[in-house]
């Protein structure tokens, strides 16, 4: 009997457990015996957090998703505007971290902004701000902080702008009249300037004959130095009659100045200088200029005595590259294009002139009164000097120092000893242009492609450097895919790849480019197109920085660039993994990698380490940057980045359509606010949660989807599934989610000058 009462216990408890509602939303029955009654859901609980951008927590509370959640005050912090939260919250399905938004405010001078001056933006900014500048006249201003001022077409000063803080950016700015950049009462040393994009118009700096000054002062005080000068891309136009220097230097250490344009005036004038270093008559200096010197791809044109006139310098390396001096100096075996005159301490100089052109002037280079030339080195190598003033060339007034002055080409029909002063070794010379190796070239092009269709005739073009009577001989090395005639017509007349090879006996060189035939060229996508162009080094003439990424300058820099596409790289890619790693990193980890985003930085004007010092310290974060110069890392590559304008808390997924897949590269558009996959509406709208709840119903239309497509693969039970979306309000298009969660962030260099096609695909 006792063992009969516990069964009957057991099953008593067994009947009540299987009464008991199961512990998620869907009810579960057991063999179908619940007869408790009326079981209602219990509503689970979630745990809504909102947190400040520094996770500081702003409010925490717990409700079910009937419950509607009432958000904190809008957050406040400094300099910024608050622009709202980072998830939608008005039905709560999960737990949710949503994170306050804010843009930056923008410091903005202007006649009708909050802001009238210079001055006055500067005294209320921070440092690492940025202050915008509308077009109009104003007066110059004391920077004191590490700020940077970005003008806009038209925004012109007429007074000085002195500079006596490090990490100070001057962009696109027009100084007129007296006005200079300049440094004044510096109270300690001062590095990293830059000044780019300026010009200086009607300048009467040097009206009064003054010999010590010029538009670009660059003059320390005090016994301070001012390190690490940047001058790119400015222009000098209309200065005075007077002395109309460009540039006045007294203890600076490193320096570069490229990309340039320096007039010195009309007619040749007395005591005309553009790059002037002299500390002679400054009783507060020990040398002019030191480091490391780059004077690179300026145009240096009407200056009566010197382009560059080095009168004290001491330690370094001074590359004087790719300049093109027209009209310089007045007075034989003085006035030379580049001069170095009255070394200080020179116990390790290293001159290096290469690659400048000279003509209608007189001397290219000049070197004198080193106290010690022990460890200073001087090559003039591949410059090209054309004379109509006189036949000295250098002048050398050292005489234990030896300059090697070999692979220069000279405009005279043989070079002599008297075309030198000085230890000059110029055995190795060129007097015609076709002799120098570089110009030993030729060059083939075509306003087509590298494919054609079967009885198309497409002809090659060719240019010859050096010698004209360079001829092209053509061949076909298979005649039966492709014919090509003795003036470079080539006609296909089967399907197949065939090499056409380019001949010049003369130069004794020869190219091949590969053609591609085919019976019909819409066998071709776009992509496959423009890649067979590339490989051959061709392609039509193409604009950079047509998608770009705009960070508050309003005109794009268009470059466009003719075969200038290298094609493979063969060598070790080389990624600076430590220089610019920011510390800390991110709190938020990629855990899947689905998209690789890209972005031309047009707007910043930067090459690719310049890039990088500048997401070092920016709220927005990335995982390389990219340029001629290199490669290098921010945020490590399980780091979430913040660069693609959507959250980080919107993750790639996939949404599965009930559209059965018929084609590999489906059309996507929207039906009645739905999406339409090959015309076929789906039962997707735009912005779901990961619960597939409906969050936007607005009827959004197909020319509202991003340029770049909704992401839409194959799934392996051969339906279409369609990457989760939402409605960007920014750019106002439907986006892809993932561009922060899910994507590896590369920022492309289109500084002016750069390479588009070089650093694309070298890199």
């Amino acid at each position: 009997m006792k063992n009969k009462k516990s069964l009957i216990i057991f099953v008593i408890l067994l009947f009540i457990t299987a009464c008991q509602p199961a512990p998620s939303h869907t009810h579960e029955y057991i063999n179908g015996i619940c007869s408790c009654g009326d079981i209602k859901d219990v509503e689970e609980k979630y745990k809504v957090i909102f947190k400040d951008y520094d996770d500081t927590i702003l409010k925490e509370v717990e409700v079910t998703s009937s419950q509607l959640v009432t958000p904190p005050s809008d957050p406040i912090r400094e300099g910024y505007e608050f622009k709202g939260w980072s998830e939608d919250f008005s039905v709560i399905t999960s737990d949710l971290i949503i994170y306050a938004i804010y843009e930056k405010e923008k410091i903005i001078v202007g006649e009708n902004q909050k802001f009238k001056s210079i001055q006055e933006a500067i005294d209320n900014a921070k440092d690492t701000d940025i202050i915008y500048i509308e077009d109009g006249l104003y007066q110059g201003a004391v920077i004191n902080k590490k700020v940077e001022l970005i003008g806009s077409n038209n925004t012109i000063i007429n007074s000085d702008i002195i500079i006596n803080s490090s990490d100070v950016i001057i962009n696109g700015v027009q100084l007129t009249d007296k006005a200079k950049f300049t440094f004044d009462n510096l109270e300690k040393d001062v590095e990293n300037i830059k000044i780019l994009n300026c010009k200086i118009t009607n300048s009467t700096v040097n009206v009064d004959m003054n010999r010590n000054t010029a538009p670009f002062n660059f003059v320390s005080n005090n016994g301070f130095i001012i390190k690490n000068i940047l001058v790119d891309n400015c222009t000098i136009d209309k200065v005075s009659e007077g002395r109309p220097m460009a540039f006045y230097i007294v203890d600076v250490e490193g320096l570069t100045i490229q990309n340039s344009t320096f007039y010195g005036g009309v007619g040749k004038k007395s005591y005309n200088d553009a790059i002037k270093v002299d500390n002679k008559e400054n009783g507060k200096s020990t040398f002019g200029i030191k480091g490391n010197v780059i004077i690179k791809n300026n145009i240096f044109k009407n200056y009566s005595q010197y382009a560059i006139w080095f009168r004290q310098f001491s330690n370094g390396t001074y590359l004087i590259e790719n300049n093109y001096f027209d009209n310089i100096g007045q007075t034989e075996q003085t006035h030379a294009a580049i001069n170095f005159i009255e070394a200080v301490d020179c116990d390790n100089i290293n001159i290096n002139v290469n690659k400048n052109t000279i003509v209608n002037s007189y001397l290219l280079f000049r070197i004198d009164k080193l106290n010690n030339n022990d460890n200073v080195s001087c090559d003039i190598m591949n410059n090209v000097v054309q004379y109509s003033n006189d036949s000295c060339f250098i002048k050398n007034s050292v005489d234990s120092l030896s300059i090697n002055a070999n692979n220069n080409y000279y405009g005279l029909e043989y070079v002599n000893d008297d075309n030198f002063i000085g230890n000059v070794d110029y055995s190795n010379y060129y007097s015609n242009l076709y002799d120098v190796p570089g110009f030993q070239k030729f060059e083939l092009k075509y306003e087509t492609n590298s494919y054609l269709e079967i009885g198309e005739t497409v002809k090659i073009e060719y240019e010859c450097y050096g010698r004209v009577e360079c001829t092209i001989k053509w061949i076909s090395l298979n005649e039966n895919i492709a014919v090509v005639n003795e003036v470079g017509e080539v006609t296909g007349l089967t399907k197949g790849t065939v090499e056409i090879k380019a001949v010049s006996e003369s130069l004794n060189i020869e190219k091949v480019i590969i053609f591609e035939v085919y019976e019909n060229v819409e066998e071709l996508s776009e992509v496959e197109q423009f890649i067979l162009s590339v490989m051959n080094n061709f392609s039509s003439s193409v604009t950079a920085a047509t998608s770009r990424t705009n960070y508050g300058l309003t005109n794009p820099y268009y470059y466009s660039l003719y075969r200038s596409a290298t094609s493979f790289l063969f060598e070790d890619l080389d990624i600076d993994t430590d220089s610019y790693a920011r510390d800390g990193l991110a709190t938020l980890v990629n855990d899947k990698v689905e998209y690789i985003t890209i972005h031309d930085t047009w707007a910043l004007n930067k090459n690719g380490e310049e890039l990088a010092q500048f997401f070092l310290n920016d709220e927005t974060s990335v995982h390389y940057t990219v340029g001629n110069d290199g490669i290098f890392q921010i945020i490590r590559l399980t780091d979430k980045g913040a660069h693609a304008g959507d959250s980080p808390y919107r993750a790639y997924a996939l949404d599965k359509t009930e559209v059965v897949a018929t084609t590999d590269n489906p059309v996507i558009t929207m039906i009645d606010g739905y999406f339409a996959i090959n015309g076929i509406k789906t039962n997707l709208r735009p912005y779901t949660d990961y619960e597939g709840l409906v969050q936007d119903t607005n009827n959004y239309t197909t020319d509202q989807i991003t340029y770049s497509g909704i992401r839409c693969i194959i799934g392996e039970d051969g339906y279409y599934y369609l990457g989760k979306t939402y409605f960007n309000e920014t750019y106002q298009t439907i986006s892809n989610f993932g561009g922060n969660a899910n994507s590896l962030a590369i920022e492309m260099s289109t500084k002016k000058g750069v390479d588009f096609y070089q650093h694309f695909f070298y890199h």
